[in-house]
């Protein structure tokens, strides 16, 4: 038995394309029967309000007009389905973007969501959480209708529109599960102003039905026009007398839903008991101190003296026994800091015979959580409104505890369900002994509620602890009537479970089964069939007939395309390898100083004429007077070439290529290798640190040893947005306090406003702060993410490059196979976001990983032949950068006063330049085979920026290689934040070539 407990090409360079002023919608309806004994503040009650051109201010706000609301409701025994539809208009002369949201209540789950399309009311389909948004994201860019509806760990639904017209108006539909509360079914009414027209049904097991205030309804109905909402709505539960219910979820198998009375409650013993108190950021808007007196009150009502407390977060945890009449003050000491991890825990020891009692939301957000349990019966407490209950209920049930939710449910109703828990569940079979996979569900300890699927034959049979033999449910007699509320339910939490365990695709599909959205799987609308076919998403099985036969059509068309599309982006590989080996090839003789001058002059006239902004090219300045940080390398002698760099890196001396170069490897095309491998010169690094301006920092600066407590007074103001934390992770690094800078970036982790990119960016600090293996861990998932771009996979790869330097043999081989795997597909396969020159980025990397895979005794036959070749270089610069909808660019002036960028991709002294990419991270590559004496002045700029980023300014991270491809390689890695309001040159650093 497996048992599943539920708890409750963006523009081109001349033609920018300018953002659309949006007016953002948001209408808050907690539209649901309250599944908890009372309900929270921010859960009671509608409210409606605009913003005109997306500003958020009170002097933007707009008035929404509700033209009608409906609201069908469905009882069956506990669990109520609601479908609202609602059509709102937009009075005013702005174009909207609407938003519409949803407290729901803890633990509902939404099951449908439709949009009208020229009138016609369209399905939602559901789709990764990515995948739906990119494909809402790129049509609101267009001026096409799409619609996208969100849930989040903090049970709210979020749905965005586009567009509302002036004048006019759009209708959304929601479909939600939830299970009653001890009064049976109770819905929040209260709107400002008067709905147009109001129409309300109640349908199945009522015995009352009630309208807000003095509404008079008779029969569950109700209908009005110009209708003040301003109460609840109740509907009187009517007592179950039937034990089983057997309901045909849509489209899937059928479900039962079993309620019977329990074993009597067992009392917890006087047994030691272990405390494990998440100290992770996520944290820090729980009911933390109603958790420690609870704490507290637990373990005094146990008769102890002391416990044992352990804190724990992404870092070191910290294990120590505490005085029971101290542990509530103990607890209110903890400072927040770092991501959650579970991973921490596996080594801390638990004294035989103690019951564990675990404090934390449960939001595991870096290492997996595949498996984990602790050795004891686990009592798990969560009361903050991000928490994955679900997997709380599974690791508590497991070891036959309970989870309990302070945010749903009082103190002491919390004290009594931990201190009598239910009775243990032993086991769920079908009459031939095979295990079906039961969801519990909360309530009575008196009682046991399950669902799960229905066997095919015969009964179910229940085991609970204290029972001597199994009890025997038999289907009602008679067909099962289609009700999505068991199996919503039952799928909903099996999918909380293995949430973080199973790739994100496999995630969407069962959520498509069962149609219910989770934090993974996002509800999507899109206008035409050519929409969800160049979104690569099916529409929905109830799409109007006529459309789903033009969809047909196209689609067949578009899989016979993409079949020559892959064909003709081989070609197109080959083809551009084939340039870069001749590139490598040719000897440039270069042009007079005169000649570069008219060109370069020629070339920003065009520029300003054209381009919007003015891109501004400064001529190549005298270099600035650097200090060499204390971790610089000293001074070259006069004759030696030089790295001058600017931004933040790691602190360590310049790496020198920690692998034998094969200069005459197998595979290695004649006319890569025909070259002279020149041995290249040292060369030494001098950093002049870009300091750390925001008045935070400075006044952390000015806290000196009193640090900590200034960062926690700094928290309240700041803490809510990731930039905040990876500045602190800076400050921390650049103190010595490493492992602090990693529980910062960490935290970022943690944070409701954390996104793919804050996953990105917290992955490429801790591969600079030297975790690579959680680095690694996290662009895995970013892979598994996001796998319609190419970027994922090559940073991926070259983190395993890097881990691999410090590996054994046998591991670096493993490491180095997969990332030259991984960067022959960046440079292959046909993805749906291209990026302008990453096939040569990417086979320039995978070959010098092949070489190094090779200089180890491995081999790797990714890489068809044609595209063999390491070629070498003095000077390889690599730009890359951590935000999307960002257009960066690379520029570099050699020592005649040539630049290269990109709209002089090439310098007739042989530099030259990757691609412009212009819809976001990268990558740029400047490369010269064999380079002038002289100067190499490296400069980036910002084009075109995503100002509505929660992560902040674009972070440049940008790799500068010195004889790359060559014995004594080296490489400076560092990164450096980028103003987006400032589209001037910022100088990245210099090369000097004596």
């Amino acid at each position: 038995m497996r048992l599943i407990p539920m708890g409750d090409s963006m523009r081109s360079k001349h033609a920018l394309r300018y953002a659309v002023a949006a007016t953002v919608l948001c209408l808050v309806l907690p539209v649901s029967a309250i599944a908890q004994p009372s309900a929270p503040p921010d859960r009671a009650g509608p409210s409606m309000v605009a913003y005109a051109n997306g500003i958020h201010s009170d002097q933007t706000k707009r008035e929404v007009n509700v033209a009608a609301l409906d609201i069908a409701v469905r009882i069956r025994g506990e669990i109520a389905e609601t479908t609202v539809t609602a059509t709102f208009t937009n009075p005013g002369r702005e174009l909207l973007e609407g938003q519409f949201a949803l407290n729901m209540p803890r633990g509902a789950v939404v099951t449908g969501y439709g949009l009208d399309i020229n009138g016609v009311l369209i399905d939602g389909v559901l789709e990764t959480k990515y995948k739906a948004a990119e494909a809402y994201q790129r049509r609101v860019s267009q001026r096409i209708d799409p619609g996208l509806a969100e849930v989040s760990y903090a049970d709210r639904f979020e749905t965005r529109i586009y567009p509302i017209n002036p004048g006019s108006g759009r209708t959304i539909k929601l479909k939600m599960v939830s299970l009653l509360d001890a009064d049976g079914y109770v819905l929040p009414l209260n709107m400002p102003g008067k709905v147009g027209k109001v129409s309300i049904r109640v349908q199945g097991d009522f015995t009352s039905f009630a309208m807000p205030g003095k509404l008079s309804a008779a029969g569950g109905k109700f209908e009005g026009e110009n209708v003040e909402l301003n109460g609840v709505l109740k509907v009187g539960a009517v007592k179950r007398s039937d034990v089983m219910l057997v309901s045909e979820h849509p489209g899937a198998e059928k479900f039962f839903d079993i309620l019977a009375p329990a074993p009597r409650p067992r009392e917890t013993r006087d047994l030691p008991l272990h405390v494990f108190w998440d100290r992770s950021v996520s944290r820090t808007d729980d009911k933390l101190k109603a958790e420690a007196q609870l704490a507290q009150q637990l373990a005094e009502d146990r008769g102890l003296t002391r416990v044992r407390l352990t804190l724990f977060d992404s870092g070191v945890v910290e294990t120590k026994d505490v005085y029971v009449n101290q542990l509530a003050s103990e607890l209110g000491r903890v400072r927040y800091r770092g991501g959650t991890s579970f991973a921490t825990l596996k080594t801390v020891n638990v004294a035989a015979g103690s019951d564990c009692l675990v404090f934390t939301d449960g939001r595991v957000t870096i290492d997996d959580r595949k498996g984990f349990s602790l050795p004891c019966r686990t009592f798990a407490v969560s009361s903050g409104p991000e928490t994955d209950r679900p997997w709380l209920s599974d690791l508590a049930d497991r070891s036959g505890g309970v989870a309990v939710d302070l945010g749903g449910m009082k103190p002491d109703e919390a004290r009594k369900a931990l201190e009598k828990p239910r009775a243990g569940l032993v086991s769920v079979t079908d009459q031939a002994g095979d295990a079906i996979e039961a969801v519990r569900l909360d309530g009575d300890a008196s009682m046991i509620h399950l669902i799960g699927p229905m066997p095919d034959k015969g009964p179910v049979l229940v085991k609970l602890a204290g029972d001597t033999s199994p009890r025997k449910f038999d289907a009602p007699a008679g067909s099962a009537p289609i009700f999505a509320g068991p199996g919503a339910l039952w799928a909903r939490n099996r999918l909380g479970v293995i949430a973080s365990d199973t790739a994100p695709e496999d995630l969407a599909s069962m959520a498509r089964r069962y149609n219910v959205a989770t934090p993974q799987a996002s509800f999507v609308v899109l206008e035409t069939p050519n929409d969800y076919v160049q979104a690569n998403i099916e529409p929905p099985s109830t799409y109007p007939k006529a459309l789903r036969q033009q969809y047909a059509a196209l689609k067949a068309e578009a899989d016979e395309e993409k079949v020559a599309d892959r064909k003709q982006r081989f070609e197109a590989v080959l083809a551009a390898w084939q340039e870069e080996k001749d590139w490598w090839k040719k000897e440039f003789k270069g042009k007079s100083t005169k000649q570069i001058k008219d060109d370069a002059d020629g070339g920003d006239r065009e520029r300003r004429a054209t381009s919007a902004p003015a891109l501004a090219l400064p001529a190549p300045a005298p270099a600035p007077v650097l200090t060499p940080s204390p971790t610089a390398a000293a001074p070259p002698p006069p004759d030696a070439d030089k790295i001058v760099v600017t931004g933040s890196r790691a602190d360590s001396a310049p790496t020198v290529t920690d692998f034998a170069r094969a200069v005459t490897a197998d595979g290695v095309p004649a006319d890569a290798a025909e070259g002279r491998i020149e041995p290249g010169r040292a060369g030494s690094t001098e950093i002049n640190e870009w300091s750390l301006t925001r008045p935070y920092i400075k006044r952390l600066d000015a806290a000196g040893k009193d640090w900590e407590a200034a960062l926690d007074k700094e928290m309240k103001a700041n803490g809510s947005i990731p930039l905040f934390w990876f500045d602190v992770a800076e400050w921390h690094w650049r103190a010595g306090r490493k492992e602090e800078a990693r529980r910062a970036a960490e935290a970022a982790l943690d944070l409701p406003t954390r996104d793919n990119q804050t996953l990105a960016i917290v992955a490429a600090r801790l591969l600079r702060y030297g975790a690579y293996d959680r680095a690694i861990w996290l662009f895995e998932q970013l892979a598994g993410l996001e796998p319609d771009r190419p970027q994922p996979s090559r940073t991926l790869a070259m983190a395993l490059i890097e881990r691999a330097k410090g590996e054994t043999a046998e591991k670096a081989r493993a490491d180095l196979k997969r990332a030259v795997d991984l960067l022959a597909k960046a440079a292959t396969e046909k993805f749906d976001v291209d990026a302008s020159g990453v096939e040569t980025v990417t086979l320039m990397e995978a070959n010098m990983a092949l070489d190094k895979l090779k200089a180890l005794g491995g081999s790797s036959d990714a890489l068809d032949k044609r595209l063999l070749g390491l070629l070498d270089a003095d000077v390889r610069v690599v730009m890359e950068w951590n935000t999307p909808r960002t257009d960066l660019d690379l520029w570099v002036t050699e020592p005649k006063g040539e630049k290269v960028g990109y709209s002089s991709p090439a310098s007739s002294w042989g530099g030259k330049l990757s691609g412009d990419v212009t819809n976001g991270y990268g990558p740029e590559e400047y490369l010269i085979h064999r380079a002038q004496a002289g100067i190499y002045e490296i400069r980036a700029n910002t084009f075109a920026s995503d100002r509505s980023n929660p992560n902040g300014p674009s972070t440049l991270t940008v790799r500068v290689y010195r004889n790359f491809g060559r014995p004594n390689q080296t490489e400076e890695l560092l990164d450096m934040e980028m103003d987006a309001e400032n589209h001037d040159m910022r100088l990245i650093g210099k090369v000097t070539i004596k």
